[in-house]
């Protein structure tokens, strides 16, 4: 996990990077199955999934940023 902030807005959340190949292609429906399902939650104890990025090596998944939990580092990454 990676802090990010937005350019515009500047907003802090947290970035977790996930390897293209690390997905195989047998479980990438289930991939975005999990992430569209992640998108739509809304409980407390659930960090909400905010935009989900791609290039050609890895996705990322911007979340919100729950100060408790973490334990990453802390680097300035701005998205769109």
């Amino acid at each position: 996990m990676v802090l990010v902030t937005h350019r515009t807005t500047g907003i802090v959340r947290a970035m977790k990077i996930i390897k293209k190949k690390s997905v195989r292609k047998s479980g990438a429906d289930k991939f975005f199955a999990e992430v569209s399902i992640l998108r739509e939650l809304d409980h407390p104890n659930i960090v909400k999934l905010c935009e989900l990025f791609q290039d050609q090596q890895n996705y990322y998944l911007i979340t919100e940023y729950a100060k408790l939990f973490f334990r990453g580092k802390r680097r300035l990454f701005v998205w769109f």
